[in-house]
């Protein structure tokens, strides 16, 4: 596994600030993260460096588990999370 890099606070501002115009590509459910949500999120980062995904639990301390577990399995690293909506980046991304 790639290990995930470390942002700092002003590339998290500037990545937060670039996702606002974005909308989730990728809806969670509540029984959790699935396999062929990963792929997706994956080939998502292989067009762009950020990506939205809805989490949809009954708590902060759900969601935040969902999204622990999206960063640990695509890799990707979790800039942000609002509400129910966690906004992940990676390097990896082809750029074109």
């Amino acid at each position: 596994m790639i290990p995930a890099m470390t942002l700092d606070a002003k590339q998290r501002k500037a990545l937060v600030g670039r996702s606002h115009p974005l909308k989730p590509m990728v809806y969670v459910g509540r029984h959790g993260v699935q396999p062929e949500q990963i792929a997706t999120i994956r080939a998502h980062f292989s067009k762009s460096d950020l990506v939205k995904v809805k989490i949809d639990a009954d708590d902060a301390d759900a969601v935040d588990a969902i999204a622990q577990s999206i960063v640990e399995q695509v890799p990707c690293d979790l800039v942000a999370r609002r509400g129910h909506v966690a906004i992940l980046h990676s390097d990896a991304a082809v750029s074109e």
